[in-house]
This record gives structure tokens, C-alpha cells and sequence, in this order.
């Protein structure tokens, strides 16, 4: 590395490190006041100070909402100031400064005058603020490798979660000892504080060149930006987001302090418990977006969330707190992850060249969902209130919300679009994150973000391919390079059973520099990808010139089938000699019952030595033929005497059945040569010393023959061949017995 890159490198080091501790203290302000971030306090003071009612909590909610709406506009002047340091640094500060106005002057101006002050200074600190937000968004993406992105703002948000957990309980007390418009002074006065220190941290923090393109056309860049479907998927996806989560989210608070009359003490501990909480959530889904992906992250994490919403609706105003305590913490720990995930995957989505004016775009377009959602959930609770609803009026108005907010979200789930999202393209649906398993399976994978530090990753990788999930393929890619051949190996299996294509293409790549035993696991892997690729794979590795790794390809291919399979399984058939993949080509030609490879399947069984080999190739012919179930019921029989006994019972039913023919029922004579020869046979049988069928093969063939019009030619052969052997066991009468009686069953039926 050149000299001038190391100290880039380490600035850019330095300027992550001042981040960390600007967010910190930016977020202990915040957290103390809800500044562009409403919380209990910020909703308190509505209640008590404003007398709001919830369609102006709802308003006030959004109004912050708006530094998102406005980014566009932002845009141009973002990509006219030299210094994002000085953008960002002097609208942050002013923003928050007209915050904190507006909050004074709903304490202490004319009560005529307070709400409309409140209101408009509000607004104007939120265009104000959000000449800030895409430069910022900017600057981090430059700052903050793509690789590390996801555990740096984890690290970052736990930071402020840490922050957040201080300041809610700092607020809870001032609140608790300082009654009344005294308390709301000094938490919106410290607010000052943390803002101005804030603004001296950002002004230090290293800036790099941008990689933003910078001078283009805005009209032209704007169309672009919308012919980008993957942006507009990702973009339309956080909208309903937003909406179903919002439409009910600032009238938490308002719930618990109205309804269950939650004091602010408490309020304020349960607030911090939950930051906490948020803290486990972004260093959880921080390492786990950088395995499985943001995208993934993003629905689990919006499937957890309607449990919150469930909670409040049923929880009592006598025992409030496990019930406000579970839903808080549940709500903390997966808002954290859906909010980290929407994050980072709106910088991944967002060219490098064009990310300014990507942000911005996304960023107006989800805050409209944000500023209207507020809004619409505030008109409907003071609507309920005023015309209760006959069937839910037990519930309260803000209960009702909640409910419509859950219903979102599983819409939201059900029409979740697919997007691009770097090398992360795995997906689970729906319905598969809530197995028992899953969470297990998520917990698996975290602990694959430490990989470097396990000592033997055997189990790990053993365990991350149990998932049988397509979120362990980037995890198991890497063990793929592992030094253990054993690793290696596990890795091979466990990206196999992800039947992912992403998995399968991995193990292509891998094959050419594998050793002969990871060959042989990847080739017996591709049962598990059925399609034209693999099998054109599997019939390459048909040529190799190791024997195992020919007799895995045949075995694979019998698993997965296809019409390429079973063309080169039958021109093998009839010149390959080695019986292990004989029957393996056998048992693909069973699958598509193709009776043509019957008469090479049985000259192939005749020179085999092996009672082994012998008895496959009995089962495979019994699945090309069809009678594979009776076959194997008859195989598992265990004594001498039950084989016989039901092979009494086989040549019984065999003439039945030609008694039934037509041409035997009409004709007297031959129904008598049929009673004969099933007594002569039948006695033949029982007797255990006999070994062959060789005397009843002219007169079986010949009252067949007699019996049924035009036999099949194939069968013909396959009766002959059996009844011609000089030696013929139980099992191989037994076969020959079930086909003769499956044949006349078929003919009896059509005749």
C-alpha cells in the first residue's frame, strides 16, 4: 500500500472513530427531548402542555417527517457546497436549535398563540435539518467500507442505544422530581448543550474526497433514477414499511400514558430497558446482515414486529408491565434491525457515482408515508373516539390502531419484492420464519461472524449447513477456503442441502481446484439442483477417470433426473460393464419406466457374480417395471417358509387372472389346461429343493400365448429369460411371478 493510501486510510480510520462519539452525545440530546425523534417526553408535553389532542400528536409526529420529504430540493444545494462537514454541521445545529424554540415557545408563549408557534417554528427546523441528512448519508458511505458497513453501524447504533438508555432515564427523573414547565426547561436546556458539543465533533471529523459524481443534469439524472427498478422495489417496500409501522407508532406512548396511566418514572426505566435492548438488536442484525443480507434481515425483522402491536391490544390496565415491558423490548431490539438493514441497503442500492441523489430521492419518497401515516393513525383514534365502534367498544381507540398496523405488516410481508442487493441474494418466505427452527438457525449464523475466532469450525460449519437455508451460502462459501480438508467437506454438504443457486454455482467454481474426495462430495451434492445445468455437470463427470466419482455422478443424476439423463443413462447401459454403475443407470430408467432397457438390463444381470449386485439389479428392474412396493414386501420376508407360502399365493393369483381373459372363460379346453398347469405349478413350488422353472416354460408360454392377444414382445422376452435359467431362486420367482400377474391384471382390465 502506497504511502499516501495509508494515511487516507487512516484518517478516514480516525474520522469512523469521531462518528462514534458525535452519535453518542447527538443521541443523549435526542433521548432527553425527542428531538426529530418524539418519545415519552416529547408526547408528555403535547398532553400537558398543548392539551393536544391525537391528531396534532399525529401532526407533530410527522412534522419532523418532512427533512426526509424536502431531500430533493436539498440536492442541489448539497452538490453546490464544497465542505459536507460545514453543510452538515451548521443545519444540524440549526435544525435542532429551532426544535428546541418550538418546544419553548409551546411552554411559555400566549396560550392563543402557542399551538400555531409550535407548529410552524417546528416545520421551519425541519427544513432546516434536512439540508443535512443526504450529505451526511453521503459522507458515512465514503468513510465506511462496504464490507464493514453493516457491523460499524451496529457498533454505532448500540452506541447511541447506550446514549438513548441515559438520557430516557435522565428525562424520567427530571420529570419525576421537577413538576410541571420546569422539568421540560432543563431537558430541552441540556438539549443545547449536547447539540452545540455535537456540532464541534462533526466540524473535526475527517472529510474524503466524495465519490459522488457531482456535476450532472438533474433532469436526466432523475429519469435515470426512476427507470432503476431495482431502487423503485426497494424504495416502494420501505414505503408500506414506514406506513404500517408509523400509522401506529407515535401513539404508543400516548397509549401507556393515557390508558394504563404509566408514571414517568417508569416510563422512563422501561424506555431504557428497551434501548438496551436495541443495543443486542444492532450488534445482532449488524453481523447477520453482513451474512445473510439486509433484505433478509428486513423481513424477519418486520414479522417479529406485529407481536408488539399485539401486546398493547391485550394488555390490562391492572398488570400493565410484563405486557408494555415484552412489547417494548421486542419492538426495541427488531426496529433496531429493520431500521440498520433499510439503511445499509439503501447505500447499496444507491450507485456510488449518483448516491447523493439517490439518498435524496429515497428519502422524500419514504418520509411521505412517515408524514402521512401519523396523521391518518391520530384522525382515526380521535374518530373512534368521538363514534365508538358497536362490536369494539371494550377496546380502546388506540388499541384499534394498533390492529390495522398489524395488518399492514403481514400485507406487507406477502407483497415484499425481490431486489439486488450486492452478493446477498438469498431469500426465505414467509411462512418459513416462523418454524421453530428458525431462530435457531439465525442464532447459528451470528455466530458465524466470529468465524476467525474458532478454533475447529467442523461443528460450525455442520451446523450452519443444518439450516438448509439459502441465508448460510455467503458463511459457507468462506469455510469453502479453509485450511481443514474436513471443513471443507462439511461446508460442500451444507451448501448442497441450501438448494440455493447462488450454492450450486459456488460449487462449480470450487470443483476445478478440489481434491478428489471434495470432488466426489460435490458431485453427490448436485442431487439436491435438479436442471439442465447440473445434469450436463454430472454427465461430464461421467467421463472422469476415477471410478468413485463416475458411480457419484450416475447416482446423482438417478436423484435428479431429466430427459438428458435418461438418454445417456441408456447409451451407457448397453456398453458399460462395471455392475456398481450399471445399476445406477438402471435405477434412472427405472424412474422414467423405460421398458426398452429391459432386455440389456437383463443380460447385464446375467453376468453379474456378486448376490449383492444381483439382488440391486432385481429392485431396479422391479421399479422398471413397476411392481416395486409387492417386490420389496415379498424381499422382506423372513423365513423360508412365509416365501413360499405367499409364492403359493403369487401363482394362485397368476391363474385367476387367466381365467379372466376372455379367451380362456369361452374356451373349455383351455380353461382345463389352465386348472392343470396351476396344480402341476403350484406343486412345484412347494417343493422347496426345486431351483428351476424349465419345465413349465412351453406350456406357460404356450396357454400365455393362447390366452392373450398380442402380448408385448418385451414381457415376452422377460418370462422366457426367467423360465429358461437353469437356477432360479425364490426372489427371482417371485419378480418373474408379480410381472406375469401386473401383465394380465393390465389386459384383463382393457380386454
Amino acid at each position: 500500500m502506497k504511502r499516501a493510501e495509508i494515511i487516507e486510510s487512516r484518517r478516514m480510520a480516525s474520522g469512523r472513530r469521531i462518528s462514534l462519539v458525535e452519535g453518542f452525545i447527538q443521541t443523549a440530546g435526542i433521548s432527553l427531548g425527542g428531538i426529530f425523534a418524539p418519545n415519552f417526553v416529547l408526547t408528555g408535553l403535547l398532553l400537558t402542555g398543548l392539551n393536544a389532542n391525537n391528531l396534532l400528536i399525529g401532526f407533530v409526529t410527522a412534522i419532523p417527517f418532512l427533512v426526509g420529504l424536502l431531500q430533493p430540493l436539498t440536492n442541489i444545494a448539497s452538490h453546490r457546497v464544497k465542505s459536507r462537514t460545514f453543510m452538515v454541521g451548521v443545519f444540524a445545529f440549526g435544525g435542532r436549535l429551532l426544535f428546541i424554540s418550538a418546544v419553548f415557545a409551546g411552554v411559555f408563549a400566549a396560550p392563543e398563540q402557542r399551538t400555531i408557534l409550535f407548529i410552524v417554528l417546528m416545520s421551519i427546523s425541519a427544513v432546516v435539518m434536512s439540508f443535512s441528512v443526504t450529505p451526511w448519508g453521503a459522507w458515512m458511505a465514503d468513510i465506511v467500507p462496504e464490507r464493514t458497513r453493516g457491523s460499524y453501524f451496529a457498533v454505532r447504533n448500540a452506541l447511541t442505544s447506550a446514549a438513548a438508555i441515559g438520557g430516557s432515564l435522565a428525562a424520567g427523573y427530571i420529570l419525576t422530581h421537577l413538576k410541571g414547565n420546569a422539568g421540560f426547561t432543563l431537558i430541552y436546556a441540556l438539549c443545547i448543550v449536547t447539540a452545540a458539543v455535537g456540532f464541534i465533533l462533526i466540524l473535526v471529523q475527517y472529510e474524503p474526497k466524495p465519490k459522488d459524481g457531482g456535476a450532472y443534469v438533474p433532469l436526466a439524472a432523475y429519469r435515470t433514477l426512476f427507470g432503476d427498478k431495482n431502487f423503485i422495489a426497494f424504495t416502494g417496500i420501505v414505503v408500506f414499511v414506514n406506513f404500517s409501522l408509523l400509522i401506529a407508532g407515535p401513539f404508543y406512548a400516548v397509549h401507556f400514558l393515557e390508558h394504563l396511566r404509566i408514571p414517568y418514572h417508569t416510563f422512563g426505566v422501561l424506555s431504557a430497558a428497551a434501548a438496551a435492548c436495541g443495543i443486542l438488536g444492532y450488534l445482532f442484525f449488524g453481523k447477520l446482515s453482513d451474512i445473510i443480507g439486509n433484505r433478509m434481515v428486513m423481513k424477519i425483522t418486520l414479522a417479529m414486529l406485529v407481536i408488539p402491536a399485539v401486546l398493547c391490544i391485550i394488555a390490562p390496565r391492572a398488570n400493565y408491565f410484563p405486557f408494555v415491558l415484552a412489547a417494548l423490548l421486542v419492538s426495541a431490539f427488531f426496529n433496531t434491525g429493520l431500521s440498520l438493514a433499510a439503511f445499509n441497503a439503501s447505500l447499496i442500492v444507491s450507485p456510488s457515482e449518483k448516491r447523493t441523489l439517490y439518498l435524496g430521492v429515497y428519502t422524500a419518497i419514504t418520509s411521505l408515508a412517515a408524514i402521512g401515516a401519523p396523521v391518518i393513525g391520530g384522525l382515526l383514534i380521535d374518530i373512534f373516539k368521538a363514534h365508538p365502534m358497536p362490536m369494539l367498544g371494550f377496546l380502546p381507540p388506540t388499541a384499534l390502531i394498533f390492529g390495522i398496523s398489524a395488518v399492514c405488516i403481514v400485507i406487507a410481508l406477502i407483497v415484499f419484492p425481490y431486489y439486488r442487493e450486492g452478493e446477498h441474494t438469498a431469500d426465505v418466505p414467509v411462512a418459513e420464519m416462523f418454524r421453530p427452527e428458525f431462530a435457531g438457525s439465525l442464532y447459528r449464523l451470528f455466530l458465524a461472524s466470529f468465524l476467525p475466532y474458532f478454533p475447529s469450525r467442523k461443528k460450525l460449519a455442520d451446523d450452519i449447513g443444518g439450516a438448509e437455508s439459502p441465508m448460510a451460502v455467503s458463511t459457507l462459501a468462506r469455510l469453502l477456503c479453509d485450511m481443514d480438508l474436513e471443513v471443507r467437506r462439511a461446508a460442500i454438504e451444507g451448501l448442497a442441502r441450501t438448494k440455493s443457486t447462488d450454492a450450486r454455482t459456488m460449487l462449480f467454481a470450487h470443483y476445478k481446484d478440489a481434491c478428489i474426495i471434495e470432488r466426489c462430495d460435490i458431485v453427490r451434492g448436485m442431487r439436491y439442483f435438479p436442471g439442465i445445468d447440473t445434469e450436463r455437470f454430472l454427465m461430464d463427470n461421467l467421463e472422469s477417470d476415477d471410478a468413485v466419482v463416475r458411480a457419484e455422478a450416475a447416482h446423482a443424476l438417478a436423484a435428479t433426473g431429466g430427459s438428458m439423463s435418461r438418454d445417456t443413462a441408456f447409451s451407457r447401459l448397453q456398453k458399460e460393464r462395471t455392475p456398481e454403475l450399471i445399476i445406477l443407470y438402471l435405477e434412472i430408467l427405472a424412474r422414467y419406466g423405460m421398458l426398452d432397457a429391459l432386455p440389456i438390463a437383463l443380460k447385464r444381470y446375467a453376468s453379474m457374480t456378486s448376490a449383492v449386485a444381483r439382488n440391486d439389479m432385481l429392485y431396479q428392474i422391479a421399479r422398471l417395471l413397476g411392481i416395486r412396493d409387492d417386490f420389496y414386501a415379498f424381499a422382506g420376508l423372513g423365513t423360508e417358509e412365509e416365501r413360499l407360502n405367499k409364492l403359493i399365493t403369487y401363482v394362485h393369483r397368476l391363474f385367476q387372472l387367466l381365467r379372466r381373459q376372455d379367451t380362456v372363460s369361452s374356451d373349455a379346453a383351455l380353461k382345463a389346461d389352465v386348472n392343470v398347469l396351476e396344480r402341476e405349478l403350484s406343486a412345484f413350488v412347494r417343493d422347496s429343493a426345486a431351483n428351476t422353472l424349465r419345465p413349465f416354460r412351453l406350456k406357460l408360454n404356450a396357454i400365455i400365448a393362447r390366452a392373450v392377444h398380442s402380448p408385448n414382445r418385451v414381457i415376452g422376452e422377460f418370462v422366457d429369460y426367467f423360465l429358461s435359467r437353469q437356477k432360479i431362486n425364490n426372489t427371482e420367482t417371485a419378480l418373474l411371478l408379480l410381472e406375469i400377474n401386473r401383465y394380465l391384471s393390465i389386459r384383463a382390465r382393457i380386454q
